[in-house]
């Protein structure tokens, strides 16, 4: 019986013991995965954090960039070069900037007249592609037709030249005849004249006969 509570003793000690132990060691667990809950946040906070800026900043940057767009002010570059959407984004972003200011630099050769540049539509639906072409095409269409009417006005105004030069040509002998004409008229108008002076000398002479020849008789 002594031998038996000896054990039973020592095995209330071994069993409080391995409790003090199972508490402590319950205890250490519980502190660990604390902690580890903690920096488990704290590393969450910081990555979210992290992904949070690489992700608003660019789109930030983008939406300033397309904001200047909208005004019309082509000269941001997107820098952002990236492998994930975010770059997918910027490489369509740097796309249409680089269209949009294609667009505008042909804008400014039509603007000066220059006609030969080619606006080639990216696709069936590129709006602006397809209007900047047609208009191309239908000011190309119109400055032939402009060239093409010079060049007739041309054509006729050499004939009018012409006409004018002849008619003149024409005009100067009609004078000319006119000027013979009125010569040969005073001429005859003299000759006239002056074979009436001969008529009333004669008739002065056959006059004086006819008076001598009553006398006579």
């Amino acid at each position: 019986t002594r031998q038996y509570m000896i054990v039973s003793e020592y095995a209330d000690k071994i069993a409080m013991t391995a409790s003090e132990d199972l508490n402590a060691t319950k205890k250490a667990a519980i502190a660990v995965i604390f902690a580890i809950s903690i920096l488990s946040v704290l590393a969450a906070a910081g990555l979210g954090l992290l992904l949070s800026r690489s992700i608003s900043r660019p789109i930030v940057q983008i939406a300033g960039i397309a904001r200047n767009m909208s005004e019309g002010n082509l000269s941001d570059e997107v820098a952002i070069k990236r492998t994930d959407e975010i770059g997918t984004l910027a490489d369509s972003f740097r796309e249409m900037s680089s269209y949009l200011k294609g667009m505008a630099t042909t804008a400014e050769e039509i603007a000066g007249g220059d006609l030969r540049g080619a606006v080639t539509p990216k696709s069936e639906k590129d709006m602006l592609g397809t209007a900047f072409s047609k208009m191309l095409d239908g000011l190309r269409g119109m400055v032939t037709e402009v060239k093409e009417g010079a060049d007739q006005m041309a054509v006729s105004s050499q004939q009018i030249a012409s006409t004018s030069e002849q008619a003149a040509r024409n005009n100067e002998s009609a004078a000319t005849g006119v000027e013979e004409a009125t010569s040969t008229m005073h001429e005859m108008s003299a000759n006239i004249q002056g074979v009436a002076k001969n008529a009333q000398t004669q008739a002065a002479s056959v006059t004086e006969t006819s008076a001598s020849v009553e006398q006579m008789a």
